[in-house]
C-alpha cells in the first residue's frame, strides 16, 4: 500500500481540473442533500469518474490480485493522470486516482488491501456518535442513469442513519 500511496497526485494539473470541474456540481446544488461536505465530494468525484467513463480493466501482465499474493513482487501502478488519459485502470489505478481528487478537495482517505483487491476508505467527517467510513470501490464507477448522484445519495441518506450500505 505504500507504494500505491507514493503515487497520489492531489495537484496534479488534471486532477485539480477534474476535481474543481467536479466540485463546482456540489457547490451549485441547492443546500446540500447529503448534509455532508466529505459526502458530497465523494459523491462528486465517483459521479464525475463515471460520466467520463472511468472504466476498470485488470493489468493484463501483472494483476493486483496476483502481485498482492506474490512476497516482494512489483507491480504497475500509473498515475492519476495516466489513468485519466486511458480512462481505465486496474484496483490500484483507479483507487489512486480517486485518493488525488478527494485529496485535492481536502477529503481524507486511507488505502486497504484485502487478498486480490484494494480500496478506499474516505473519511466522512461525521460526529463521532454518528462516525462511519463509507468504502469508495473505484472499480464501480459506472453509472446505469444520470445523474449517478442519486444513488449515492440514498446510501448516504441510508448511512447517516446507521444503516449499513451493501
Amino acid at each position: 500500500m505504500a507504494q500505491a500511496a507514493a503515487f497520489v497526485t492531489p495537484r496534479d494539473p488534471a486532477v485539480d481540473e477534474l476535481a474543481r470541474q467536479a466540485s463546482r456540481a456540489v457547490l451549485a446544488m441547492d443546500g446540500n442533500p447529503f448534509g455532508n461536505r466529505n459526502l458530497a465530494f465523494t459523491a462528486a468525484m465517483t459521479d464525475a469518474l463515471a460520466e467520463l467513463g472511468v472504466t476498470y480493466i485488470p493489468d493484463p501482465t501483472n494483476p493486483f490480485a496476483t502481485v498482492s499474493a506474490t512476497p516482494h513482487a512489483v507491480d504497475t501502478i500509473h498515475y492519476p493522470y495516466q489513468t485519466l488519459d486511458r480512462l481505465s485502470g486496474d484496483c490500484d489505478d483507479t483507487t489512486v486516482l480517486m485518493a488525488s481528487l478527494l485529496g485535492n478537495v481536502g477529503v481524507n482517505t486511507q488505502f486497504v488491501d484485502v487478498p486480490g483487491h484494494i480500496f478506499l476508505l474516505v473519511d466522512t467527517g461525521l460526529h463521532e456518535n454518528n462516525r462511519s467510513a463509507l468504502g469508495v470501490d473505484s472499480t464501480m464507477t459506472r453509472c446505469a442513469a444520470r445523474p449517478c448522484v442519486s444513488t449515492v445519495r440514498s446510501s448516504a441518506s441510508l448511512t447517516r442513519a446507521g444503516l449499513t450500505v451493501a
